[in-house]
């Protein structure tokens, strides 16, 4: 595996290899059915897929910026800053 190896992007769900790997772990799971990405896309995958406008969304910091930010920009408010959250 190694000696064929590349560096560059791969396909934008994550590398085959690692997601059949990854569904190997899990029952009822395929490699198809795994994503696998950068936290900072994965943040907003998830917050965009759970919050609206209007609800409310508590943050750990100290933590990922992206995980505040991301909240504040998909809630269309400014954001208020607690205990350091830039």
């Amino acid at each position: 595996m190694w000696e064929n190896l590349s560096l560059g992007y791969t396909e934008s769900n994550g590398s085959p290899a690692l997601r059949e790997e990854i569904a190997k772990l899990y029952t009822g799971i395929e490699a198809n059915g795994v994503l696998v990405g950068a936290p900072q896309e994965l943040i907003l995958i998830g917050l965009s897929a759970e919050i609206e406008p209007g609800d409310h969304v508590l943050v750990t910091w100290p933590g990922y910026q992206s995980l505040c930010r991301a909240a504040f920009f998909l809630l269309h408010f400014p954001p208020f800053f607690f205990r350091g959250c830039v």
